[in-house]
């Protein structure tokens, strides 16, 4: 999984990039770590499609993993969610697996924040390391070239992040394709692309039949019956595949408003060529490669907005959700003028979307509302006032100050 260059470390911080099941992968990596004779601990990132509180504190940039941590879906009444980032420590002590510390890091409060108070994080602690691990390879994406990205906002934050960091980074990725968010010849292309320009620093291969994995099975298996995810369970399907076929499975990603919930299924290709395979790549140089996607930004709305104009087929983290305006767009708490971003993907089938956007339309209470200016002439808009912001269109039940210093805040992230 590593080569001898990681030999001259002594301790490392894994972090777990996209959110979900991510920071549960670290484990494989970090018992590899630990075979060098190195300190582990591992982080994982926040949604920022979610709040989170940790003893019933709201999520600061930096959070330390212990005691009762939970989240819930922001919408004008809360809906709680399953969290497994608050069991994992638990689990791993019962497996025996030294990992000491766990993290979580919020990107809601801008790049600029988040590089120094990660930076701060490894000067306290000591680590001379970062290694970033992510599962299924959406992190590689190259742009709208890769239009079949569902969750980029961790993943391309971790990125520009390790691009940031005073220490080495790594990333380490595995398990391609398995998170569905990458098409077999999008992943071709890619690590191609990565050898050619010398980012492909080792690879390596994984089976079931390694202690690692055996162990990271042990704590999956109790991780799935809190949040079973996709990209973990099909992970270890391409290990136990003994037939030396691709594996061809359906997918569905979901789009929600409130408690109503859409589905929307497509078929994936997982190529047995990739089973097992793990690449160790350069990660500062990958960001460099990556600007596009890996990018700094004052706040979630900032990101959010450049995402989708990068490609609007996009489905992202905070699709059909809420942001307050409070602190230019950064609080977790409902303060300030509210904003619903209704922009589902442009990848769900039109009868299916045309209805997602008339659900929100008539059934969000929130001070703003933000849509693909194209699919305004579409819909009723109930009488709401509506102001330009470029690309996009800016509702609202009331006329006032706030909505066209919004809809100009957004026409600058969109330059």
């Amino acid at each position: 999984m590593f080569d001898e260059r990681l030999n001259k470390y002594k301790k490392a911080l894994l972090l777990g990039t996209g959110g979900g099941n991510d920071i549960v992968s670290t484990i494989i990596p970090a018992q590899h770590l630990q075979k060098r004779e190195m300190q582990t601990d591992a982080a994982g990132v926040l949604s920022p499609g979610a709040i989170h509180r940790y003893n019933g504190n709201l999520e600061c940039i930096v959070n330390r993993i212990q005691g009762c941590v939970n989240r819930v879906i922001p919408a004008p009444q809360e809906i709680p969610v399953s969290f497994i980032d608050n069991s994992l420590p638990k689990f791993v002590r019962d497996e025996s697996l030294e990992i000491s510390n766990f993290y979580n890091f919020s990107i809601r409060y801008g790049t600029s924040r988040l590089v120094e108070e990660f930076n701060k994080l490894i000067t306290q602690e000591g680590y001379d390391l970062v290694v970033a691990v992510d599962v299924g390879g959406d992190i590689l994406a190259r742009g709208n070239q890769d239009p079949t990205v569902l969750s980029p906002m961790m993943d391309f934050t971790s990125l520009y992040l390790l691009s940031q960091l005073k220490v080495d980074s790594f990333l380490l990725e595995f398990g391609l394709g398995t998170d569905g968010e990458l098409r077999p010849p999008g992943m071709e292309e890619i690590l191609n692309e990565l050898k050619e320009d010398g980012l492909m620093l080792h690879e390596s291969k994984i089976s079931a039949k390694d202690i690692e994995v055996k162990r990271f099975r042990n704590v999956f298996d109790k991780v799935k019956k809190e949040r079973a995810g996709h990209t973990g369970v099909m992970t270890l399907q391409t290990l136990d595949n003994k037939s030396g076929e691709d594996i061809i499975t359906q997918y569905r990603f979901r789009s929600q408003i409130n408690k109503k919930i859409w589905y929307t299924p497509f078929e994936i290709v997982l190529p047995n060529q990739y089973a097992g395979k793990t690449y160790l790549i350069d990660g500062k140089g990958l960001a460099k490669k990556r600007m596009q996607t890996a990018f700094s930004y004052q706040n979630s709305l900032e990101q959010y907005v450049k995402l989708k104009c990068i490609c609007p087929e996009w489905k992202t983290e905070m699709d059909l959700f809420y942001l307050w305006s409070q602190d230019n767009w950064t609080t977790p708490k409902r303060q300030g003028n509210s904003l619903f971003l209704l922009v589902p993907s442009t990848r769900i089938p039109s009868k299916q979307r045309e209805e997602i956007i008339q659900y929100g339309l008539t059934d969000s209470d929130s001070d703003l509302i933000l849509l693909w200016e194209s699919d305004m002439k579409d819909f009723n808009t109930n009488g709401l006032t509506y102001v330009n912001a470029g690309q996009f269109a800016l509702l609202s039940k009331q006329d006032g100050e706030h909505l066209r210093r919004t809809a100009d805040q957004i026409k600058q992230y969109q330059n």
